[in-house]
């Protein structure tokens, strides 16, 4: 069938580069160092992939984000294989705002592999997951969207991954910045993935972004 396309507003983008002060312990993300100073529209993407489409997906998000003024980081849900449920957090939310509040925004692109599991990179984030079911309120703070990639024809675990993440971060007391978004391999998945991200995330994101300027100005 003929591919689609998503219209991209050219509004997205246009808030301020305003400054935040940040508490920081000098630790990295990956190779990544935190920011001493970060700005509102900090945003980490990870990915969990098997054919590498999910890291595709991701990489889009960092080269639009950057592209649109915001500050992007991206990286492997494997990265997190050795981390405790306290080092998660703190690599989740790892600012803290003027008045005290802890933040962090994340993005998850999740794909589901096989019978509903998850691919090989994320096996063990997984396992970590699951044993923080019950922890009410560990991810406060938090602010997250999910990004699931499945096969319909697999109909009784279709994205059955992504569904786990967002239902799980809501569960440890995050916040949904959106609604997840489902990419449907067995269809138009590349449309499903431009629709989500250019009218539901990136307007939300920048909207959030902006609000949090003129709270800081």
């Amino acid at each position: 069938h003929p591919r689609r396309s998503v219209s991209r507003s050219n509004s997205i983008g246009s808030c301020c580069s305003c400054g935040e002060e940040s508490i920081n312990d000098g630790s990295t993300i990956g190779s990544l160092e935190f920011y001493e100073r970060v700005t509102p529209a900090y945003l980490n993407v990870f990915f969990a992939t098997q054919t590498g489409k999910a890291a595709y997906f991701a990489s889009q998000l960092q080269r639009e984000g950057s592209g649109m003024g915001f500050d992007i980081a991206i990286r492997s849900v494997k990265t997190l294989d050795q981390e405790s449920a306290q080092s998660l957090r703190q690599l989740l939310i790892p600012h803290v705002t003027k008045s005290g509040k802890p933040r962090g925004r994340v993005v998850f692109v999740v794909s589901t592999y096989r019978e509903g599991g998850p691919t090989d990179d994320a096996a063990k984030f997984f396992n970590l997951l699951e044993s923080l079911q019950g922890s009410t309120g560990c991810l406060r703070g938090l602010r997250y969207s999910v990004f699931g990639i499945g096969d319909s024809s697999y109909s009784t675990t279709y994205n059955a991954q992504g569904k786990f993440y967002d239902r799980l971060f809501e569960q440890l007391g995050a916040k949904r910045l959106v609604p997840m978004g489902l990419g449907d391999a067995s269809k138009d998945i590349d449309f499903d993935f431009e629709h989500w991200k250019w009218t539901v995330f990136w307007p939300k994101f920048a909207d959030l972004s902006a609000k949090d300027c003129r709270v800081i100005l």
